[in-house]
């Protein structure tokens, strides 16, 4: 019987489930971020370091304007210069409702 209610129970989760694959990655998607407008509740962004078919990771951004029920399309930021690689996205609204991302550029080399 608790196979049962346990089958039940992970059947109705996965009928009801809200999650979206906002990033629609083919490789590497992490560390995400997600801000909610403090002048409007329905403002949403979120940004996550995405690992594009050059193996250098870029940031992705996009935004919803009613809460998440439709979004924008992606949008990729150009890292600072030709060999940098970026990391560790952030997000906040100020009182005003503007938005500010920061990330890090690097050029890390192994050797």
């Amino acid at each position: 019987m608790k196979k049962f209610f346990a089958y039940l129970f992970f059947l109705t989760a996965e009928l009801f489930s809200q999650n979206v694959n906002l990033s629609q990655g083919d490789l590497f998607d992490g560390e995400p971020y997600i801000a909610v407008n403090p002048t409007n509740g329905k403002n949403v962004v979120v940004a996550w370091m995405s690992m594009l078919p050059n193996g250098k990771i870029y940031i992705k951004t996009r935004n919803s304007l009613d809460a998440g029920r439709t979004w924008q399309p992606a949008v990729t930021l150009e890292n600072a210069f030709m060999q940098a690689t970026a990391a560790d996205v952030s997000l906040a609204f100020n009182k005003a409702g503007e938005v500010f991302l920061s990330f890090i550029n690097s050029n890390h080399r192994l050797n």
